[in-house]
């Protein structure tokens, strides 16, 4: 090797480093570039699929989920079922009257939430309902059961006024009236039935979900006593809350 060629060796060696750096640089801003490209694009993406409005979804009326909501909203066992919303005039549930929360609850509880009650430890008579008195038997309900089926229904946040009597039949013959000595509610009667002839036919017809809710439909062929008929559709809404749990949102009337 000559030593005057050393030089130009050298300045060719600078050049080909300057242009590899170069060369790596470019790399690294197009694939900067095409990441960013990229994280728009599928930003963008999830923000028109997040507006698109898919609907609500039907459920099989027979669904497990659909049929234990649906036997929560009326007395399945009465010559008259929508009593508990007698004299109601409101469509939210959250917006029931005490009493009818209570009636409503009352009807959810489980043969197991009924204990035998001893009547001679309890009141003999109670305020407001004369000639009512304890009835023997499996005819007490413990507050701690009887919030249970509260909340089941209305959400964990529920709470219950023990001033406050269930109701237990639609002429209010029976009555659950709470007794602080022994935590539960007991039952008093004045040993009278009252019923009328009025005739209910009534079927659950379609169920659907949207986003957190669930709407019952329920078809339902009424006569009364006198022979008035009328075909009217009950919607009744069901909300998921945040423990995944359905609590009773609202009720609602369409005639037919």
């Amino acid at each position: 090797m000559k030593f005057d060629e050393l030089p130009d060796k050298k300045k060719n060696k600078k050049i080909g480093k300057w242009f590899i750096i170069a060369l790596i640089a470019i790399i690294i801003m197009v694939s900067i570039g095409a990441l960013i490209f990229y994280v728009a694009k599928t930003l963008n993406s999830s923000k028109k699929e997040s507006t698109v409005e898919t609907g609500p979804v039907i459920l099989d009326v027979n669904n497990r989920l659909v049929q234990s909501l649906y036997y929560k909203v009326h007395d399945f066992h009465s010559y008259s079922p929508y009593w508990i919303y007698s004299g109601e005039s409101v469509n939210m549930i959250a917006s029931l009257s005490t009493k009818a929360k209570n009636s409503l609850a009352y009807l959810n509880l489980k043969n197991s939430d009924f204990y035998e009650v001893d009547c001679n430890s309890v009141p003999k008579t109670i305020e407001g309902y004369p000639n009512f008195s304890c009835v023997n038997g499996k005819n007490a309900i413990s507050r701690n059961d009887f919030l249970r089926a509260h909340r089941d229904l209305y959400g964990a946040a529920s709470e219950v006024d023990t001033d406050i009597v269930i109701k237990a039949n639609p002429v209010e013959t029976k009555v659950y009236v709470y007794v602080s000595n022994i935590d539960s509610y007991v039952l008093y009667s004045n040993g009278k039935e009252g019923r009328t002839e009025s005739k209910y036919d009534y079927q659950l017809t379609k169920a659907e979900k949207n986003d957190n809710f669930i709407k019952i439909y329920e078809s339902i062929a009424y006569e009364s006593a006198t022979g008035t008929q009328k075909h009217i559709t009950y919607v009744y809404t069901f909300k998921m809350e945040d423990d995944n749990l359905y609590t009773y949102y609202s009720i609602q009337s369409i005639n037919n």
